[in-house]
């Protein structure tokens, strides 16, 4: 089983259509779940950094059901709503305000939003999302990883290719 992390799919969410580049909300989704289908299987774990879906709960087990992964665990962003909270509980993922994980000796934070720099006194790596912007997905000191949809080209990222660069 691997481990694979992405943040800000933001499925169902016209808004950040154009802007993506996409024509349509559909060739976003499709392009989206294709990359993640192209790397995860259903053996594997998945960590989302949050802005997961958008929408009621039938559009939500919709893109559930296309999606491969064994394991799905979400780091709440600002789009994902205490009613959606409990339709993931419910499905069976988990739910959590960040992760905090000792991996390859280092500690790692993971959120939704980049913390405040002086985190570095107690972190070594700080991998969020939500900045949608940034086109570069490590902060030349390694301590950021931004793995927004944008940052990498719409595909989860095997966690440990994050730990072996930063």
């Amino acid at each position: 089983m691997s481990t694979y992390i992405i943040s800000d799919t933001h499925f169902n969410h016209e808004r950040v259509v154009e802007w993506r580049g996409f024509s349509s909300l559909e060739e976003m989704e499709d392009r989206i779940i294709s990359n993640w289908n192209s790397n995860v299987t259903d053996n594997d774990k998945v960590i989302h950094l949050g802005d997961f879906i958008l929408g009621d709960p039938d559009r939500v087990n919709n893109i559930l059901s296309r999606l491969h992964y064994k394991n799905l665990t979400l780091v709440l962003g600002n789009h994902d709503t205490r009613a959606k909270v409990n339709q993931y509980v419910m499905l069976g993922i988990t739910v959590v305000g960040s992760l905090e994980k000792i991996l390859c000796g280092k500690k790692v934070l993971m959120t939704h939003y980049p913390v405040h720099f002086q985190q570095k006194e107690r972190y070594d790596l700080n991998i969020h999302g939500h900045v949608h912007d940034l086109k570069t997905a490590i902060s030349e000191d390694h301590f950021y990883v931004n793995v927004t949809c944008e940052s990498t080209n719409y595909t989860p990222i095997l966690l440990k290719d994050i730990l072996e660069v930063s």
